[in-house]
């Protein structure tokens, strides 16, 4: 539906030119009407009919005139406006929240010999096994990770693990540095020797303090 906007001094304005021509218009429409009834009712009459004429000349000017003053109007808008600068609405006090800040943290990942781990993670809240994995039982040493053991394990609660007395020892004796991290190795895609296999190969690419062979 067409509709005006008077909510500022210039949106009034800018409706000027659109009111103008609907009045003149109008009213050229009532004198082009009235100068063809008067031509065909008086057509066996020479003074109707130049008036009639008359009327129809000035109406076909006027129409002249209101499309000039219009065409004048809009030019010196156009001048006016030059040079102004667009300014946005002011944004409300309240920004809602991005959509992204809904969305999780993407996983760490710490690089454990040729493998990504996934972690690291806090020892104390993620020593709890519950399906086949290998781990890499980290101390952590300013900004970096010292890699302690690797081993692999199905279910198993690792803070009761043999190794547990070693990881401590080789990290200051302080549980609060030791961090851990996974690597999946579901047993649909990895069986009990090559996840053995794949912690020998690790051990050999990181030589961690309580390996085996490091004792």
């Amino acid at each position: 539906m067409f509709s005006l906007d008077f909510s500022s001094l210039d949106s009034a304005l800018a409706y000027i030119p659109q009111i103008v021509l609907g009045v003149f218009t109008l009213i050229i429409l009532i004198l082009l009407v009235r100068a063809g009834f008067t031509f065909l009712l008086g057509r066996n009459n020479p003074d109707v009919v130049e008036r009639a004429k008359k009327r129809l000349r000035n109406a076909i000017v006027g129409m002249f005139g209101i499309a000039v003053m219009v065409g004048v109007f809009n030019i010196v808008t156009i001048f006016l406006q030059r040079g102004a600068v667009f300014t946005p609405a002011e944004a409300g006090k309240e920004i809602p929240p991005s959509p992204a800040a809904n969305f999780p943290p993407a996983p760490a990942a710490i690089k454990v010999g040729d493998r990504y781990f996934r972690g690291p993670m806090i020892f104390g809240k993620n020593n709890a096994i519950s399906q086949p994995s290998v781990y890499a039982i980290l101390c952590k040493a300013g900004e970096d990770y010292d890699i302690i053991f690797i081993g692999t394990a199905t279910r198993e609660n690792l803070s009761r693990n043999k190794n547990y007395s070693c990881w401590l020892e080789n990290c200051d004796n302080s549980a609060k540095n030791l961090y851990i991290a996974f690597f999946s190795a579901p047993a649909e895609k990895y069986s009990v020797q090559q996840r053995s296999d794949l912690v020998k190969n690790l051990e050999t690419q990181t030589m961690p303090f309580c390996a085996p062979e490091n004792k």
